[in-house]
């Protein structure tokens, strides 16, 4: 886990490890970039990475978090009904698409699929999903599968191009999700 830090200095020391990781998978795999290659891009010590990072994992994390946390600042739910709120979240991703692209082809979804969770969990989506009859201890499951259709949808989205417009994709994957397919 990345450390959660406020301070001016560690805040660019993270800005700084996570746009060197990006550049870097720009450049060859993720499973071949070493923390050393990471701290080189970034003009920082190793000493720098740690404090701020447990592993290379948690600067992708970092990255996608971050990511979510500004989009979520600018989200209003209230008035807001599903279709509309997975549009406003693939119009983001879309907007990320490179950086997708890149988990994608190396094989990190499963750090989309993480913060999608914290993400439904955190606003409380399932609530407009209606499943306020849900027992409390299913929600964790129901939070999980959400984000598994979600990431699988941004997945393949990303693998062909991103051919879909946001919209459309909104309303395939909220039929999904409602089984409208399957009446």
């Amino acid at each position: 886990m990345y450390k959660k830090i406020t301070n001016s200095s560690a805040v660019r020391s993270q800005k700084s490890v996570s746009a060197a990781l990006i550049e870097l998978m720009n450049e060859m795999p993720y499973e071949d970039i070493t923390v050393t290659d990471i701290c080189q891009k970034a003009c920082v010590v190793r000493k720098t990475f740690y404090r701020n990072f447990n592993a290379k994992g948690d600067v992708v994390q970092y990255i996608l978090d971050d990511a979510f946390k500004l989009f979520s600042s600018t989200l209003d739910l209230s008035h807001t009904d599903i279709r509309n709120i997975l549009e406003k979240i693939y119009t983001h991703i879309k907007e990320k698409g490179k950086f997708i692209v890149l988990l994608v082809q190396n094989g990190l979804v499963r750090f989309v699929q993480k913060t999608m969770v914290d993400f439904i969990n955190a606003e409380k989506l399932y609530e407009k999903l209606k499943a306020q009859n849900i027992k409390e201890e299913h929600l964790k499951y129901l939070s999980t599968q959400i984000a598994v259709i979600f990431v699988g949808m941004v997945e393949t989205w990303a693998e062909t191009g991103f051919v879909e417009t946001p919209n459309e994709l909104a309303e395939i994957t909220r039929d999904l999700m409602y089984g409208k397919f399957y009446d």
